[in-house]
């Protein structure tokens, strides 16, 4: 069924992409009950409900969707941290050298340092794009999840077309092969004919012109 809905094959079957809310107040309203919702619910729940109708009836299967929310900002923070450290001891490091030391060594710190610096940066701003991510409304979230359905959706259709005009043609094809198979059937049936009459009157010619001998 869930393969019907997303083919769209089956015009009983539909899929639409709901929050735990929107799940909760779609319930509520089939029962006609007006108890109130906590507020604590999770927005982060996600069910991809597959309906099912039918003449009289009409079922709903809600799916769950597991939630693969956004790397946790303070695992990032903590890796900042690490990293800053570890840039603190290498600059503490090339500061203490000589400037009689190893060029080499001191071009390999220094590229080091920058690399640690980079990569801080991209982790500070990966962790303020997350921060933006995680405070936004989870309705993006959906409308995107949305989008990519209605993009799959649209490649289905254009792939269903492509899969039709290639049987039409398949079917034009067969048929026109067809049409030639059945008149090269009655030139053969006709040629046979001909060859058939052909025979008879040069047997005929023969009997004739024996007696004629004779």
């Amino acid at each position: 069924m869930l393969k019907s809905g997303l083919l769209k094959t089956s015009e009983c079957i539909s899929l639409d992409l709901y929050t735990y809310k929107d799940f909760e107040d779609m319930r509520l309203r089939k029962i006609k009950s007006t108890i109130k919702m906590k507020n604590n619910i999770d927005s982060n729940r996600r069910f991809l409900v597959l309906t099912y109708c039918v003449e009289f009836d009409k079922i709903s299967y809600p799916l769950p969707l597991d939630y693969c929310g956004p790397p946790d900002p303070s695992i990032l923070q903590a890796t900042v941290r690490r990293l800053e450290i570890e840039l603190n001891k290498a600059r503490t490091e090339l500061s203490k050298k000589d400037n009689s030391d190893n060029k080499k060594y001191i071009k390999t710190l220094t590229k080091r340092i920058d690399q640690l610096t980079e990569e801080n940066i991209n982790l500070n701003d990966e962790i303020r794009r997350l921060t933006k991510l995680v405070n936004k409304n989870p309705k993006n979230q959906v409308e995107v999840l949305q989008k990519a359905i209605n993009q799959l959706e649209k490649s289905i259709k254009c792939e269903r077309s492509s899969h039709h005009k290639l049987v039409e043609k398949l079917q034009n094809d067969k048929e026109q092969l067809h049409k030639q198979l059945e008149y090269v059937k009655s030139t053969e049936k006709m040629l046979k004919y001909k060859l058939q009459n052909l025979s008879e009157n040069r047997s005929k010619y023969l009997c004739v012109g024996l007696y004629k001998y004779l």
